[in-house]
């Protein structure tokens, strides 16, 4: 059952970023503001496997790669051995229902119409934690409604929420300028 929901949380990543009209998707970032973001170098993910197995999903290995590519991108190098930055990357989905009333029509015009609509919405998120403090400097967050759409093929949707995520870091890093 764990498993279960652990796989339906992280196909939560895919259609976060679907280009579907009725998919909203809210994406905010919080800065630690006495950190400077640019001064550390390296990164490395905690260890985040279902508490019940030894194992990671393959959906949960997209998106530590989504997540690395955009952190390379941004200047920082991984590390496994000692790094400067955990990274931590959380999911989660909530059942949630919608009532729409419109206005009756014909002989009942007093009466409304009541429309139930049952959707999924979810939360990824991204945090960057000072691995010598132990203390978040950084977090981003997209939130959004899904649908099975994007579940038949959920890599470029989690590239993409991902994406929009790292789209609210800081400026470019002097290391990644250099680079270009």
């Amino acid at each position: 059952m764990r498993i279960l929901k652990t796989l339906s949380a992280l196909s939560l990543v895919a259609v976060l970023a679907t280009g579907c009209a009725a998919t909203q998707t809210n994406v905010r970032a919080a800065q630690d503001p006495a950190v400077n973001l640019h001064s550390y170098e390296t990164f490395g993910f905690f260890e985040q496997a279902p508490s019940n197995t030894r194992y990671s999903t393959i959906l949960a290995q997209q998106l530590k790669q989504a997540t690395r590519a955009q952190l390379e991108k941004q200047g920082y190098r991984y590390s496994d051995a000692n790094p400067d930055l955990k990274v931590n990357v959380f999911l989660a989905v909530i059942e949630r229902q919608e009532v729409r009333s419109s206005p009756g029509y014909g002989y009942r015009p007093w009466r409304n119409q009541i429309e139930t609509n049952s959707y999924r919405q979810g939360t990824l998120g991204v945090d960057l934690v000072d691995a010598k403090k132990m203390a978040l400097v950084w977090r981003g967050v997209a939130e959004g409604r899904f649908d099975q759409k994007a579940m038949k093929d959920p890599v470029p949707a989690i590239n993409s929420a991902v994406a929009e995520v790292f789209a609210k870091f800081p400026a470019a890093t002097a290391r990644q300028a250099a680079a270009l």
